[in-house]
């Protein structure tokens, strides 16, 4: 056999025997990392390979966290769906401002109940804006230095 007719029957041999180990492969790969393929149609599964610090509205501060938050908590206000007009959630109108711009009266809306029975009011609304500034989270700086006092002087507003 001449040497370039043996170097090409060689290569032939070389390719096939890749060829099917890559194919092994590329089924193995498949075999191995099915998983589940189907979920349940009540459910959403999002991969991903960052890791959730906290769920603690008062510190969490990271994308995950936050994304989840806004789907299960209420805040004063919220933006209009599909838009970034804002619109009042818990609050029932705007703030009303004094002249000074120093400052906000915020009407609550009334009825609302916490998940264990309890009334939100303008107490709720109080400790859970101290707690967010006081614990100093990682987001606890949006507030700290902006708010001087928290003062609830009825139920439905503060």
């Amino acid at each position: 056999m001449k040497p370039h007719t043996l170097l090409k029957h060689c290569a032939r041999a070389i390719f096939r025997l890749l060829t099917f180990w890559g194919l092994g492969l590329v089924v193995f790969a498949l075999v191995a990392c099915r998983g589940n393929l189907t979920n349940p149609p009540d459910r959403i599964v999002i991969g991903t390979t960052s890791q959730i610090r906290t769920l603690d509205p008062a510190d969490a501060y990271e994308f995950w966290a936050g994304n989840i938050l806004v789907h299960l908590t209420d805040r004063l206000y919220t933006y209009r769906p599909g838009t970034t007009e804002l619109m009042p959630q818990l609050a029932r109108d705007f703030p009303q401002i004094s002249e000074d711009g120093l400052v906000y009266r915020i009407p609550l809306r009334s009825g609302v109940k916490f998940q264990d029975g309890s009334s939100f009011d303008s107490g709720a609304m109080a400790f859970s804006l101290r707690r967010f500034m006081d614990k100093g989270g990682a987001p606890s700086f949006l507030l700290k230095d902006a708010i001087d006092r928290l003062e609830t002087p009825a139920p439905t507003s503060w």
